[in-house]
């Protein structure tokens, strides 16, 4: 089935029962820069904790829409002591490099803000997965805070 409109793809993803909705996922990844679908988006990785295939579709779509709007959410994937499943937090890892390339400093200096408060409070969150923003950050300037 050929997808025809955002709203249509919206549909599709929100109401699957199971599985991805591939043509959907690849109709609005592919649609370019969209408040909508930005805004559908940011829902969805807001409500990974629902393990839902709508909140995994979304972050899929992210990929055609890197935005700086999309840093807190991808970071809040690893902030949270809640688990959330396997392919999420793959597909949020590589959001969460697309940010670094693309955007850059911003996501470095969100990101380790939260790795340096979350050690600060020995949190059991996975954020872990944030430690590829040191490969991107200028190292001197943490270096007290890498110290503790």
């Amino acid at each position: 089935m050929k997808v025809t409109s955002k709203e249509e793809a919206f549909y599709i993803i929100e109401t699957q029962k199971s599985g991805l909705p591939f043509g959907a996922i690849k109709y609005l990844r592919d649609y370019g820069k969209d408040d909508e679908i930005l805004k559908k988006i940011i829902e969805g990785l807001e409500s990974f904790e629902d393990h839902s295939d709508a909140s995994l579709s979304y972050a899929i779509v992210a990929e055609g829409h890197i935005d700086r709007a999309l840093i807190d959410p991808v970071i809040g994937l690893y902030t949270s002591e809640i688990d959330s499943s396997d392919f999420m937090n793959e597909q949020g890892l590589y959001l969460f490099g697309k940010l670094l390339r693309e955007i850059g400093e911003e996501v470095v200096e969100k990101s380790l803000a939260e790795v340096f408060r979350l050690h600060e409070i020995d949190s059991n969150a996975c954020y872990h997965f944030l430690f590829d923003s040191f490969r991107f950050a200028d190292l001197d300037k943490y270096d007290a805070q890498i110290s503790k």
